[in-house]
């Protein structure tokens, strides 16, 4: 087995499901790193309660970034990312050119951090033209959302996409804007309000 890189620019960094976690080479794994893409709020995902994610997004910025590296072939690791992305057990990556609707496109970069081969997984962006209000009002609305299950929501995920240190053009704007909406300090304080009811 070679040792193949897997870009992580939102929850995966701290949450790479079983599979992955279990052939990480956690001692390899690549801090400080940044994209080399934009990256911006701007996918309503359907598994978050129609909550803001981040994606590649022209008016995004170069955020944040860690670089898991596992041992495993370059097949596996797409097959690994793609099940843990589109949230299945079992199932293949089937390779196309580019992301569209709910289709994930597996990126690929060469010779980067000193590893030969490092993908990126890439859902399409489905907000047009995302603005700070925008966000915090389907954030605000995943949180209230029952069907939801705890930490899916999108309060939660900006939580933890600020706390990987992960920084937007609308981040700032995005969080202000929640917190103003729920007329709260913090964006713990808005999860907890909002669900107390």
């Amino acid at each position: 087995m070679e040792l193949i890189g897997i870009l992580a620019f939102g929850s995966l960094i701290s949450e790479p499901g079983v599979e992955i976690e279990a052939i990480e080479v956690k001692a390899e794994r690549r801090r400080g790193y940044r994209t080399p893409f934009k990256v911006e709020f701007a996918r309503s995902s359907l598994r978050r309660g129609n909550a803001p994610t981040l994606v590649p997004h022209p008016h995004g910025g170069q955020v944040a970034a860690e670089i898991i590296v596992v041992s495993a072939s370059e097949t596996l690791a797409k097959d690994m990312l793609w099940r843990r992305e589109t949230r299945r057990e079992s199932g293949s990556y089937t390779e196309r050119s580019y992301a569209s609707g709910n289709a994930l496109f597996i990126r690929r970069f060469e010779n980067i951090e000193g590893l030969p081969i490092v993908i990126a997984a890439e859902f399409a962006a489905t907000i047009e033209a995302p603005t700070a209000t925008r966000l915090a009002e389907l954030a605000i609305a995943s949180a209230f959302d029952s069907s939801v299950p705890k930490g899916r929501d999108g309060i939660s995920y900006l939580m933890n996409v600020k706390a990987n240190g992960i920084l937007t053009p609308l981040s700032p704007g995005y969080e202000s804007e929640i917190l103003r909406m729920t007329q709260t300090q913090s964006l713990h304080e808005a999860l907890v309000k909002i669900q107390r009811g």
